[in-house]
């Protein structure tokens, strides 16, 4: 499981019609910043932390599922190993 905590916008998609060019329309994000599912997560979820959740649970078609095992959750941007490191 990969939790990306940058503060851009991870990825977004462009509408492609049948010409060669690429439209500037039908462009979205194609998904949500895994802090905001996080702050939108239903009421039986609010004792998680953040780690916590996606240890336990993945975001499937906009609903959090809870895994039978628990997830490797790998970080990114990864904190530095400095105790006082700009991260």
């Amino acid at each position: 499981m990969f939790l990306n905590l940058n503060k851009e916008i991870p990825r977004w998609i462009c509408g492609t019609g049948e010409s060669r060019e690429f439209p500037t329309t039908d462009s979205g994000q194609t998904e949500e910043l895994a802090l905001k599912r996080y702050w939108d997560r239903p009421a039986e979820l609010e004792d998680f932390t953040l780690y916590q959740l996606y240890l336990t649970h993945k975001f499937v078609k906009n609903q959090w599922k809870k895994c039978q095992e628990e997830n490797i959750v790998h970080i990114f941007p990864r904190p530095s190993s400095l105790r006082k490191g700009s991260q």
